[in-house]
């Protein structure tokens, strides 16, 4: 049987070909080798005062009880001068998203509650925090809308508005490098990342985008590329980049491609080769631990109030108790 599966997976691949083209919001793109772009041809600005932000967010489930959901989000940043850190910030809230019906019309509403110290990144009159059960958004196929597509908008643009704040700040002095993309996926996202001013960048560990012949386009352009470290525009503001001569990974880039100058220093790391470990470290500053999950699950557990909610909560535990046992 995985001799038969390793046959089936080498035919797919031999026939995606070697002529193919890029695929982007419906558009073919040819690709050709004098697009190809050198990074080592970037001036690498070795400016110690200069500012390098990277930021990311991350989030964990603290209570379910279908109809209603309490989650737990934080959003870090880390900040570099040269390759220096100077600086780490988190802003952390919890949000509580529960079922609502207004006028006929079912709705998950949420409610936002800061940790101290932290500022409230989503305002009240938020349109991500009043969400109809058949948003386009975030239906799949017949389905409603699920509570957990809700809770990851919040965090996507918790980000988003921390990213514009921090970039505001920092103007001219640094950028700010975000990991994923610049692509807007929600109602209401471009008109945040619209407002990034040019320090603004992304970049992204995987992407959804195809060739036309179902390759992947990350795969497809390294086989085609002969130079060490390299950039190649889909659009303007959209690339694919190469930034460790050494690297097996090839990034979807968002942003001004001068900005990779800024990077340069930060890819050469061998735990992740060409991939800047500024956003490795605020992915785990990032990450909420399934300990710290655990132990802000049971901060709850012991209310008073708890008794009131435990029955929902165990409609939807069946997965945790399995794997308590296996």
């Amino acid at each position: 049987m995985i001799k038969k599966i390793g046959k089936k997976l080498e035919s797919v691949i031999e026939s995606y070909g070697s002529e193919d083209a890029l695929l982007y919001k419906g558009s073919e793109i040819v690709v050709s080798l004098d697009s190809f772009r050198s990074l080592e041809s970037i001036d690498v600005e070795n400016d110690d005062s200069k500012l390098v932000y990277f930021v990311d967010g991350g989030q964990a489930q603290i209570l379910n009880g279908g109809s209603f959901m309490l989650s737990f989000i934080r959003v870090a940043a880390v900040g570099y001068k040269g390759e220096v850190k100077v600086d780490i910030r988190k802003n952390e809230f919890y949000v509580l998203t529960y079922l609502v019906e207004r006028q006929g019309r079912k709705y998950f509403e949420s409610k936002i509650f800061p940790m101290e110290g932290s500022e409230r990144l989503i305002l009240e009159d938020s349109a991500a925090l009043f969400v109809a059960l058949d948003n386009d958004n975030l239906t799949v196929g017949k389905q409603n809308v699920q509570i957990g597509s809700v809770v990851n908008m919040i965090r996507r643009f918790s980000e988003l508005k921390y990213v514009y704040k921090l970039s505001s700040e920092i103007g001219e002095k640094g950028i700010v490098v975000i990991d994923g993309s610049l692509q807007a996926s929600y109602t209401g996202e471009d008109k945040i990342i619209n407002e990034f001013g040019v320090n603004v960048c992304a970049l992204a560990k995987s992407n959804n985008l195809f060739t036309r012949n179902g390759n992947n386009p990350c795969v497809y352009l390294n086989r085609l590329c002969s130079l060490r470290v390299w950039s190649y525009s889909l659009v303007p503001g959209v690339a694919f980049v190469k930034l460790d001569s050494r690297a097996l990974h090839v990034f979807r880039f968002d942003g001004n491609i001068e900005l990779l100058a800024n990077l340069d220093g930060f890819c050469h790391d061998p735990l992740f080769l060409g991939y800047p470990y500024g956003l490795i470290l605020v992915d785990k500053l990032a990450r909420v631990s399934n300990v710290e999950k655990q132990s802000l699950r049971a901060q709850f557990l012991l209310l008073d109030e708890a008794k009131i909610f435990r029955d929902y909560l165990t409609t939807n535990n069946a997965h945790e108790i399995l794997d308590t046992v296996f």
